[in-house]
């Protein structure tokens, strides 16, 4: 097991960012590794709707307004709200960016459209930066786009039966 000293906290605090047709509950795990197996503490959930409030914190999850119709400009504008709340409860000059799938073109778009002289570092996890077909399912509900994948599930479960 992995003993922090308490001077070993994060040099500048986290924000993961989720990806399309998610929420920040897509971090729920990582959450629950960060502070029971590394000691790190979670700040909480950024969110464009005043709902919570964020503490002091290594990492924090966010939330967008809306997972389905927002332009990256707009998704980056939220992102920068998060950047400045983080840095201003915890004094701190910079933060790290983690966006996942859409989160990642998201962040991405935040560090080009916005400005990033404040954000340390980007990482991206299984973000398609080159485009993706799943985006065409962007402007369907959730149910919606399950009903799609089930049909293209049918339809190479089929090809694959003629082969």
């Amino acid at each position: 097991m992995f003993e922090r000293l308490p001077e070993q906290n994060l040099r500048f605090p986290l924000l993961l960012i989720h990806g399309l047709f998610s929420s920040s509950r897509t971090w729920k795990k990582t959450v629950a590794d960060f502070t029971e197996n590394y000691d790190f503490r979670y700040g909480g959930e950024f969110s464009a709707s005043p709902e919570g409030a964020i503490a002091p914190g290594d990492f924090y999850t966010l939330n967008f307004s809306s997972n389905r119709n927002l332009s990256y400009r707009e998704q980056a504008l939220e992102i920068r709200a998060a950047v400045d709340a983080i840095k201003k409860i915890n004094g701190a000059p910079k933060v790290v960016l983690a966006g996942h799938s859409m989160g990642g073109l998201a962040a991405r778009a935040a560090v080009q459209l916005i400005g990033a002289t404040d954000v340390y570092a980007l990482i991206t996890l299984g973000t398609p930066h080159y485009g993706s077909p799943l985006a065409l399912l962007r402007d369907t509900t959730h149910a919606g786009a399950r009903r799609v994948f089930s049909r293209l599930g049918r339809s190479l479960a089929g090809a694959q039966a003629s082969d």
